[in-house]
């Protein structure tokens, strides 16, 4: 962990700002997928312990949720997941595969779709991210997990289960016609948080020299 890493309301901006852009590329796959509308809130960046992160989470969802979870690893490390409240994940199931399917084929084909909405969904967001700054990060295969939203990020290693402090971001969206929220998440240690906005400060400052961002 970075001792004394903080997150001041500049970093914030610029988190927020590369997370947008990374975000919206994952909701125009996201739009391309159901053929509708896909809206998004602004993200949402916190320094919590991994519990707390998850409680947050949990209460975001009303605690029982349906997850796609990916694990990177390179310049940038962390946890990323596509998250539904478990109750409506059929719905998004549905949006992508069309309404004709009866509810017993939907049902049998849902683990298999959220996997595939999540992996392009995630891989948008995060390859958007790793070629801005030119440090590509290498994802897992995705996971689904269904549960809690502890068991989403206090898992595997004793590293990950425990109490320390990490960088949260929660972005929030919606497919208003199919009364469906979700959430992209985000977990990075402090220390991969620290390299984060490094990478952020060396971008805008080339950015600065040859236009903007």
């Amino acid at each position: 962990m970075t001792p004394g890493f903080d997150l001041n309301e500049d970093d914030q901006d610029i988190v927020t700002e590369v997370i947008n852009i990374g975000v919206g590329r994952a909701a125009a796959a996201l739009s391309r997928m159901i053929g509708e509308e896909v809206r998004m809130v602004a993200p949402s960046t916190e320094i919590l312990s991994r519990p707390a992160a998850a409680a947050l989470l949990g209460n975001l969802t009303n605690d029982k949720i349906m997850g796609v979870r990916q694990e990177f690893v390179g310049p940038l490390t962390g946890v990323a997941a596509l998250v539904f409240p478990e109750k409506r994940s059929l719905e998004i199931v549905r949006a992508v595969v069309g309404s004709d399917y009866p509810i017993e084929d939907i049902t049998e084909l849902e683990q298999e779709t959220l996997l595939e909405i999540g992996n392009i969904l995630l891989n948008n967001c995060l390859g958007t991210i790793s070629n801005i700054f030119q440090a590509r990060s290498t994802a897992s295969l995705p996971v689904l997990v269904q549960g809690t939203a502890e068991e989403l990020f206090c898992r595997d290693t004793e590293d990950q289960a425990g109490d320390g402090m990490v960088l949260f971001l929660h972005i929030g969206f919606s497919v208003r016609s199919r009364d469906v929220t979700g959430y992209l998440t985000f977990i990075l240690d402090l220390a991969t948080a620290e390299k984060f906005i490094g990478f952020i400060h060396a971008y805008l400052e080339t950015a600065q020299k040859g236009g903007g961002i």
